[in-house]
């Protein structure tokens, strides 16, 4: 298929490549959730894409949460907010709110991208209690250092 791309002039497709980066704390989140005691972790994933600069695209991946009681039971969602926050050349400090709901089974995910401009960079990554207007943390903050293309 490349070959076919290199003699048509036609540019190949680039699967997204992971970035280098510098991990402050764990690449794993452990948190809490919003019902029945629900509980378990996520990684964070970082990469970017070929056609994207200044992008950063973040992979959140469940290893798998669980529950107690009946209303776990009925519904094995286990709901929180999570925080992402950019600071880069193009985006000074700026903050992602995205609606998570991950269930016992490992490998769902959710993927977000985060605009951080090109060059040295900060992403931040925290869970949030969903269901109050206060911005209330439930989980440790992971922070990662990387230079986006």
């Amino acid at each position: 298929m490349a070959v076919m791309a290199m003699l048509f002039g036609a540019a190949p497709a680039r699967a997204d490549r992971p970035l280098g980066n510098i991990a402050i704390y764990s690449p794993i989140i452990a948190t809490v959730g919003d019902h029945d005691y629900c509980r378990g972790s996520f990684d964070v994933g970082l990469s970017s894409k070929s056609r994207k600069p200044g992008v950063v695209k973040v992979t959140l991946t469940s290893r798998g949460f669980t529950g107690n009681g009946r209303g776990w039971t009925r519904n094995p969602q286990c709901r929180f907010l999570i925080g992402i926050t950019a600071l880069g050349s193009r985006a000074f400090y700026r903050d992602y709110w995205i609606p998570a709901a991950f269930g016992p089974r490992p490998g769902q995910k959710i993927v977000r991208e985060v605009m951080t401009g090109s060059g040295l960079s900060t992403v931040a990554v925290q869970t949030y209690v969903s269901k109050t207007t206060v911005r209330t943390p439930q989980s440790l903050k992971t922070a990662f250092y990387l230079i986006v293309p």
